[in-house]
């Protein structure tokens, strides 16, 4: 891929419709609070998007619901 960096979206809906850009979408909640009290850094891209570089399988869990 071209991307360097997890791009984040605010709520499922979203995440969802972003990714059947890309075929079935599965959606991850990811811990964001939790991120930046142990030293990462997020990113605002230009059309609003949060960005972080890397995203540690410790911070993520699978939705359970019927995405």
């Amino acid at each position: 891929m071209r991307r360097h960096h997890a791009h984040l979206s605010p709520d499922e809906a979203t995440a969802t419709v972003v990714g059947r850009g890309r075929g079935s979408p599965v959606v991850l909640d990811v811990k964001a609070r939790a991120m930046p009290r142990d030293g990462w850094e997020f990113y605002r891209s230009g059309d609003g998007m949060w960005l972080v570089e890397h995203i540690p399988s410790r911070y993520l869990s699978r939705r359970r619901s019927g995405v």
